[in-house]
């Protein structure tokens, strides 16, 4: 009894926050769990009800109610009813909300034209957010279904579009499954590129038979990268490998001038060093001819890839060729040559592909090789030849940082200084490096890093050091807009009217002179993706491509910030550590969900959520049940932060990488790697993605702090004062 009680306050925590504000407010959130579980007649009673109770919320509410209607079967009464919104020139959130249901429901009844008429407005709005993608596909397939050849050139773009913009294995699929059926060959073969790259191979193959069919005698013209991917097709699915090898040799050969014909040498090479390595397990007891074959594909591997860096330098093709090899020796560390070898690889790549955009990370990765073998002089060298070159690459700060370590270490001071501070010039507010540098330039001449204080946090107080920011930059104007107000009530449930408000008001916000404090307060609503988007999309708040202080807060938000200090004073947790984690997760996106199944702000898997419910009685099945809710996700997330903190011994550090890796990968890694060195030991961090998480998540939590000082920052043992509860 108790456990359903305390689930329907869960439940019911966001409506209690904001239902206050709008007498409607509950009504709206009844409907909307109506209509979500396919119950369209309670659905529009409740939305009818709440536009008689609400006049701020009376518009979306009739809209929403005739959006019902259709979703029940209704749909000419469901047309005619959303005209009534659209007709004029209104361009409120309400009616850019009702254009975009009538679009789909017309749509759906063939009426593709005025479909596209209707999306046009919001496809040509001055920003494009990512969340309006499924409004884009249905524009391009509205476009696509008219018969005229201009429509559909213009929504087969469109997808081209998409593609060249996705980020995500989805999004690139989804387009190629539209541009497969393009008249246009390029991007039918663009289609086939994406399948090839994805593993589609049946999906590759028969784009690749349809395109051929098509083209008859012009196949010539497109003869090289329809080989190349026939080629790549083979490789993968036929069971004679060394077919699939020649045939990609065969066009390397004859079009090394060509991308395709460079991409085919480079997974030729790729194939060969695999087949050549074999699976460990299996060399054991390997027969002799076996292990002449294994030498055999060796020698052939390691001469393509010479052959890519002595004939085709300076390529992009290469570039990855010699990356991809140098991080496979990496991985083999079962061999303490290995090492070598891919320091060898990482030093040729910046040698032969000097413009490369891995060049400058190539020599990072064999400096951090360098160090590991104690040659600190030949680790210099390379650390000063990207601070030299390669400036503005992401790598300078980090190079910058720890040519200032080396210098330290020969008790030269003066040119650690000057190293420290290129480090916090070139990495900015969300550097870890920076923050890492401002706090070695403190102990070297406090003066040198500002009035700021150390932040102090477990097992690593003193290793951060915030940088000044403009102390106005949070001090923002008090809006009092009806639209922030409903734009606050609907992010607080996750509402799609969230964003359409923002759309609506996106051109007066920016040519506003309190745009800095509306974009924050649209970002600590929960759209903190939008608020981003709008700032790369336009520039806004950006110099130098940098940030400046009035775009900082919209950047780094304090997203949800009553559940993020609730949760913090349950946990002792520093609030601004929880935000750094979440920003870094999920960019505050609620229902944002990792190809792995990870979900919510704080991106917990639900196997890790169970067992946490299962181990303290703070959390109860009510949150497993709401886990894609910011209130829910924050507790699950920061009891669990807490456990694995103490797991990893009261270190900050550790703990933010068993966020990422697990706690058992990371006692591993402590057992084996040196830790008395915390800039080695992340430095060292065996998995890219945990390595580039644990400074990223570094960077995040001493940008909030710099962003917003806290006097009365938690002392060292706040975090972990208070055992777990274990339920029983």
């Amino acid at each position: 009894m108790q456990r359903t009680v305390t689930s329907l306050l869960v439940a019911l925590c966001c409506s209690v926050a904001w239902a206050g504000a709008f007498p409607g407010g509950a009504a709206y959130v009844a409907a909307h769990d109506a209509e979500n579980a396919g119950k369209y007649a309670d659905a529009i009673a409740r939305y009818e009800n709440c536009a008689k109770l609400d006049p701020a919320l009376a518009d979306f509410a009739r809209v929403r109610a005739v959006a019902c209607r259709g979703r029940g079967g209704d749909t000419n009464g469901a047309v005619h009813q959303l005209r009534a919104f659209v007709d004029g020139p209104n361009d409120s959130a309400f009616a850019l909300l009702a254009r975009a249901e009538l679009a789909a429901l017309l749509h759906g009844e063939g009426q593709h034209a005025e479909a596209v008429r209707l999306l046009q407005p919001i496809i040509d709005a001055p920003i494009s957010p990512k969340w309006l993608g499924p409004y884009e596909r249905l524009y391009g397939d509205s476009l696509i279904a008219l018969s005229g050849p201009a429509s559909r050139a213009k929504g087969f773009a469109a997808f081209a579009k998409m593609l060249s913009e996705s980020r995500t294995r989805a999004q690139r699929l989804e387009a190629a499954n539209r541009l497969a059926n393009s008249p246009d060959p390029r991007q039918r073969l663009d289609a086939a590129n994406v399948y090839v790259n994805a593993g589609e191979w049946g999906s590759a193959d028969s784009t690749l038979t349809a395109l051929e069919a098509s083209l008859g005698t012009a196949r010539q013209k497109y003869e090289v990268e329809i080989d190349y991917l026939r080629a790549r097709i083979r490789l993968a699915t036929d069971t004679n490998r060394d077919a699939g090898r020649t045939a990609l040799l065969a066009v390397a050969k004859s079009h090394s001038d060509t991308e395709a014909g460079r991409l085919a040498l480079m997974y030729a090479a790729r194939s060969y060093f695999s087949a050549g390595e074999g699976p460990r397990e299996a060399r054991k007891k390997e027969p002799a001819e076996a292990v002449k074959q294994r030498q055999t594909y060796c020698e052939t591997a390691s001469r393509l890839f010479d052959l890519m860096a002595g004939q085709l330098p300076d390529t992009k093709e290469t570039g990855d060729a010699l990356w991809w090899l140098a991080n496979q020796h990496l991985d083999r560390d079962d061999k303490p040559e290995e090492a070598g070898l891919a320091l060898a690889e990482f030093q040729r790549l910046a040698k032969v592909c000097p413009a490369h955009d891995r060049a400058a990370d190539a020599l990072f990765r064999g400096s951090v090789i360098l160090r590991g073998k104690g040659d600190a002089q030949s680790a210099f060298a390379l650390l000063c030849q990207i601070v030299n070159t390669y400036a503005a690459s992401g790598c300078a700060p980090a190079a910058a940082y720890h040519c200032g370590r080396i210098y330290l270490a020969q008790d030269d001071r003066v040119h650690a200084a000057e190293m420290f501070a290129k480090a916090v010039a070139a990495g900015g507010i969300g550097s870890f490096y920076a923050h890492r540098a401002n706090q070695r330039l403190a102990e070297l001449d406090e003066k040198n890093a500002g009035p700021s204080d150390a932040i102090r946090a477990p097992g690593i107080s003193g290793y951060l050091r915030p940088i000044a920011v403009d102390p106005d930059v949070t001090s923002h104007a008090k809006l009092k807009d009806a639209w922030l107000d409903r734009l606050r009530f609907f992010a607080a449930h996750g509402y799609e009217e969230a964003e359409w408000e923002v759309l609506a008001n996106a051109k007066a916000v920016l040519e506003s002179k309190h745009a800095s404090a509306y974009l924050a307060a649209i970002s600590e609503a929960g759209l903190a993706a939008t608020a981003d988007h709008i700032i790369e999309h336009t520039r806004w708040g950006l110099k130098d491509d940098r940030p400046t202080a009035e775009a900082l807060p919209a950047l780094y938000p304090r997203a949800y910030w009553s559940a993020v200090q609730t949760t913090a004073r349950e946990t002792g947790a520093d609030p601004m550590l929880l935000l750094a984690i979440a920003r870094q997760e999920s960019l505050f996106q609620a229902h944002v969900e990792s190809p792995a199944g990870a979900t919510g702000v704080m991106q917990l898997m639900p196997s890790t959520a169970a067992w946490l419910a299962k181990t303290d009685t703070a959390v109860g099945a009510e949150h497993l049940q709401t886990l894609d809710t910011p209130e829910s996700s924050f507790r699950l997330g920061g009891y669990y932060y807490r456990y694995i903190l103490g797991k990893q011994g009261g270190n900050t550090v550790f703990a933010i990488a068993s966020y990422n890796a697990g706690p058992g990968n990371v006692s591993k890694w402590r057992a084996r790697l040196d830790t008395t060195d915390l800039d080695d030991f992340i430095e060292a961090i065996p998995f890219d993605e945990t390595r580039d998480f644990v400074k990223k998540v570094l960077g995040n939590y001493a940008a909030y702090h710099s962003i917003y000082p806290d006097p009365k920052r938690l002392a060292d043992n706040d975090y972990v004062k208070s055992p777990p509860r274990v339920a029983r």
